[in-house]
C-alpha cells in the first residue's frame, strides 16, 4: 500500500500502463492487425487493371498512377473504414467539398470480394460509371484500406479532367 502521494500515482501509473494494452477477459484490446502492405498492394494493382480494363472497352485510355493521388486515395480508403465501419454493397455518402477530392469511387467489399466487384459496380451506378469511363480523366491514385470483418474499401481518387470540358 502506498504511503505517501508521490508513492500512489506511481502505483496508478503502472496500474494504468499495465492494463492500457489489456482489453476485456485479458485479450489484446483493437482492431485486429491490418493485412500485410503487400496484400494491400496487390488489391492496388487488381483495381488499376480492373479499372483500365473497364476503360479499354469503352475506348478511354488506361489511368496514369501519381504519387499525390495515391496518398489521398489511400488517406481516404481509411478515413472511410475507420468512420464507416462494415457495409457490404451500400453506396457510399460523397465528402463535402471542403473534406477532400471530389471526383472519386468507393467501394465496401464483403470478405472474399474483389476489385473485379467493386468496377462491377462503379459501372452499374451513372454518377460513378460517369467518373471512371470519363475520356479526358487521364491520371487516378487508388487506396485499399482493411474493414474490421476482413472486407475491404476500395478508393479511386480522379484528377481533374485535362480537356476543355473540365469541369
Amino acid at each position: 500500500m502506498p504511503r505517501r502521494p508521490l508513492q500512489a500515482l506511481a502505483f496508478l501509473l503502472g496500474l494504468w500502463l499495465a492494463l492500457a494494452g489489456m482489453g476485456p477477459l485479458g485479450f489484446a484490446a483493437g482492431p485486429p492487425s491490418p493485412a500485410p502492405a503487400s496484400a494491400l498492394e496487390a488489391e492496388r494493382a487488381r483495381l488499376a487493371a480492373a479499372a483500365d480494363a473497364a476503360r479499354a472497352v469503352r475506348g478511354a485510355s488506361p489511368f496514369a498512377r501519381r504519387a499525390g493521388l495515391d496518398a489521398a486515395a489511400r488517406w481516404w480508403s481509411r478515413h472511410l473504414a475507420v468512420t464507416l465501419g462494415p457495409r457490404p454493397g451500400v453506396p457510399l455518402p460523397r465528402p463535402p467539398s471542403t473534406e477532400g477530392p471530389a471526383r472519386w469511387n468507393a467501394a465496401v467489399l464483403a470478405p472474399g470480394e474483389g476489385a473485379e466487384e467493386a468496377v462491377t459496380r462503379w459501372l452499374a451506378d451513372p454518377a460513378s460509371r460517369a467518373r471512371l469511363l470519363d475520356p479526358e480523366t487521364r491520371a487516378a491514385g487508388i487506396g485499399v484500406a482493411c474493414q474490421v470483418d476482413g472486407g475491404l474499401l476500395l478508393v479511386q481518387v480522379y484528377a481533374e479532367p485535362a480537356g476543355p470540358s473540365a469541369r
